[in-house]
């Protein structure tokens, strides 16, 4: 199955990332890095059934262009606003990384 991971270089997306590839699955991940990294998804780089495209899912073009040719039966969402202290210091931020991404 070709499935898409929204935050995936986070904690739980790239454990997710692991598990669906040793399922045998073709994974996308995509991620801003704002709070997911890279040495998260390190071990799958050199996956060939494994794609990371840095890119901000709240970027309509960008989205889109990664659905047009993505070709995806299954979407996981994980990309949400991991740090509570800067979201309740600024409640923008929740409202983008958790709530927008979700409606996008």
């Amino acid at each position: 199955m070709k499935i898409l991971i929204a935050g995936g270089a986070g904690f739980v997306g790239s454990h997710l990332c692991d598990l669906l590839l040793q399922q045998g699955h073709e994974v996308t991940c995509i991620d801003d890095l704002s709070l997911g990294r890279e040495s998260n998804i390190a071990q799958s780089i050199s996956d060939p059934a494994f794609s990371f495209i840095q890119g901000d899912i709240l970027d309509a073009p960008t989205l889109d262009a990664v659905f047009d040719r993505g070709g995806f039966e299954c979407v996981f969402h994980m990309a949400a606003n991991s740090d509570i202290q800067a979201g309740t210091s600024d409640l923008t931020i929740d409202l983008d990384k958790t709530f927008n991404t979700t409606y996008h």
